[in-house]
């Protein structure tokens, strides 16, 4: 092997220093991306139980109504089933019987 001269062991020792710097820079960086990517996961996940929360809780509170209005419209449309059923001219003849027509 041949000998270098003492300017090329300085160079090369240079160099050497120098790519430890930005290598040393460089892992800085990536621990720092490294670390915000793991908060943004962390928030991303709190972000989503938040909005289950709210939806859970939501149908939840709004279920009571829900339940009291499908029984409401189940009334009306047994009921209207019922209208569908009825004859109008016994129907006329169910109130002139009562007397709840007007006279003539």
């Amino acid at each position: 092997m041949p000998e270098l001269p003492i300017d090329a062991y300085e160079h090369l020792k240079n160099l050497l220093e120098e790519n430890l710097k930005y290598t040393r820079e460089t892992f800085k960086t990536v621990e720092k991306i490294h670390r915000h990517f793991m908060v943004e996961r962390i928030y991303h996940f709190i972000k989503f139980v938040i909005i289950i929360g709210l939806l859970v809780m939501s149908y939840l509170a709004v279920q009571p109504y829900l339940q009291q209005m499908i029984k409401v419209y189940e009334s009306l449309k047994q009921t209207a089933g019922q209208m569908q059923n009825l004859d109008p001219s016994s129907l006329y003849k169910q109130y002139q019987n009562a007397n709840l027509l007007p006279k003539k």
